[in-house]
């Protein structure tokens, strides 16, 4: 039976919390998981999956990013690079204490994270992206559709899943400065992706 372990590890912005799922038996090597842009670690998706992977004998950590559930930070002042930075922390705290993830997995935004990074960690040997954009544009323009007051002002609110949240203008011009589709192209390890034809959020 595996176990849940909860850890906090530092970020650039403060410390990041994360859970561990551990196997009871022999781990075949570790998972970090990464969740999308509103969510956190607790998503109930994320929650399953990672326990499943566990059952199977993966080792997996689950965390949040800056700004988000039990992590320090302000969401506002997050941006596509934080969420870089934080998932090398989540690297860096593996490596350190366990072992250096062998796969990358993440939803959304996470999933696009995932993409961005996974040549950048040599331990790497695949990445998973389970519903993630192909660009970061797109939702920079979603977030000024939603709220044009985000660049006329520099601050602005919108609301995703039933929550208010404020949005500094830095965060859609970082998301305009990653061209993902390039580094996925040259992405040089193995990429499993899930995506519905049907998702109506991050559009197949």
């Amino acid at each position: 039976m595996r176990k849940s372990h909860r850890v906090e590890f530092p970020g650039r912005r403060g410390k990041l919390a994360g859970i561990l799922e551990i196997p009871q038996g022999p781990i075949q090597g570790w998972m970090l998981f990464s969740h999308c842009f509103t969510c956190n670690k607790d998503l109930k998706a994320i929650v399953r999956i990672a326990r499943g992977l566990a059952d199977c004998g993966w080792g997996v950590l689950r965390y949040d990013f800056s700004g988000l559930g039990g992590s320090d930070g302000i969401f506002a002042e997050s941006n596509f690079t934080t969420n870089c930075e934080d998932l090398a922390s989540a690297t860096s705290f593996l490596a350190s204490e366990y072992h250096s993830p062998r796969f990358l997995i993440g939803h959304s935004f996470g999933g696009a994270a995932s993409l961005a990074m996974a040549d950048q960690i040599p331990s790497v040997a695949g990445v998973i992206a389970l519903a993630a954009p192909s660009d970061t544009q797109h939702l920079a323009d979603l977030l000024v559709r939603m709220d044009p007051e985000i660049v006329s002002r520099g601050l602005g609110s919108v609301v995703i899943g039933g929550q208010r949240l404020q949005i500094q203008k830095q965060m859609v011009e970082d998301f305009r400065k990653h061209d993902l589709r390039k580094t996925v192209g040259n992405l040089r390890k193995a990429l499993l992706i899930f995506h519905s034809p049907e998702d109506e959020t991050v559009a197949f």
